[in-house]
């Protein structure tokens, strides 16, 4: 069985939770905010998507740097620590875990 990621786990938490009362097309905003709210003013700030609006370019980013957000944070850096869009980009083999097996 495969494990599920800390940033789908959190997403799920902030469908139930924070944004639970509104309406599935009125979610994706709040769940975005919720998720990270740096990535969320970097991709969605300026033009957030309007209720039901979809548009997955800016989703795709969104979702690509939230993911890579929560991989820093799990690997014990900041998870808002400020890294280039080539960084990224980096696959996951390349993540050095939080330590090293003696």
């Amino acid at each position: 069985m495969r494990a599920v990621s800390p940033h789908v786990m959190q997403q799920s938490k902030c469908e139930r939770t924070v944004c639970g009362a509104l309406a599935e097309d009125e979610r994706k905003n709040c769940v975005a905010k919720c998720l990270s709210p740096a990535c969320f003013d970097e991709h969605l700030g300026n033009d957030p998507l309007e209720d039901g609006q979809v548009d997955d370019m800016r989703q795709t980013r969104f979702n690509a740097c939230a993911a890579f957000k929560f991989r820093v944070k799990d690997a014990g850096w900041n998870g808002d620590a400020n890294v280039s869009p080539e960084e990224r980009r980096l696959p996951d083999s390349q993540w050095r875990p939080k330590s090293q097996p003696s």
